[in-house]
């Protein structure tokens, strides 16, 4: 798998991040983060490997139309009163927001085709069902990848939509050839 090179003009945007088991921060070991937007002025992603068991859904999601979908993931602690879908690109609202040629980020209170689930007609082929999304500040993400905190592939539809939520974290480390065990010891010289 191809590792991404970050420059001033590189955009993290649709790859995924994925934690190293060395990870210091307690909060992202062992996950998958899906980034949807990434400038000079900061990034946000999604955490898409954390599933949210139906007593945790806030309050305002336990009756909408999120119910319809038989997993719901954590996205991340900001703007957690949000659902959002994370989908294939052959679905788009006007509040889309598009990531590459591949996929799409849409606010779920939006998705008007929740009753055409059983048909498919008009929804996307693939979509996550996410809450809240993560952030980082201005150049933060770019330290974490300096630190070894995480390391940028380009985004699967296998990864991010057919591979089970327990699953995500051991296939996108094996994505690059790495198991576990020596990626416990492994410290990239740089990015790239």
């Amino acid at each position: 798998m191809k590792k991404i090179k970050l420059d001033e003009r590189s955009s993290l945007s649709g790859c995924v991040l994925i934690s190293f088991p060395n990870v210091r921060k307690q909060d992202f070991q062992k996950n998958v983060v899906f980034v949807f937007h990434h400038s000079d002025e900061g990034a946000m992603g999604f955490l898409i490997n954390l599933p949210l068991q139906r007593q945790d859904w806030p309050e305002t999601f336990k009756n909408s139309a999120l119910t319809m979908s038989d997993t719901v993931l954590w996205g991340g602690g900001s703007d957690v009163d949000r659902g959002f879908l994370l989908h294939s690109k052959d679905y788009s609202t006007e509040e889309t927001l598009h990531v590459g040629e591949s996929y799409g980020v849409s606010p779920a209170k939006k998705i008007k085709n929740f009753g055409d689930l059983d048909s498919l007609e008009g929804f996307p082929r693939y979509t996550l069902t996410l809450i809240g999304y993560i952030s980082w500040r201005a150049g933060q993400i770019e330290e974490e990848l300096m630190n070894h905190d995480w390391i940028a592939v380009p985004a699967s539809p296998n990864l991010l939509f057919e591979t089970s939520p327990a699953k995500k974290w051991e296939t996108a480390l094996s994505m690059l050839n790495l198991h576990q065990e020596v990626a416990l010891t492994y410290c990239p010289g740089s990015i790239g």
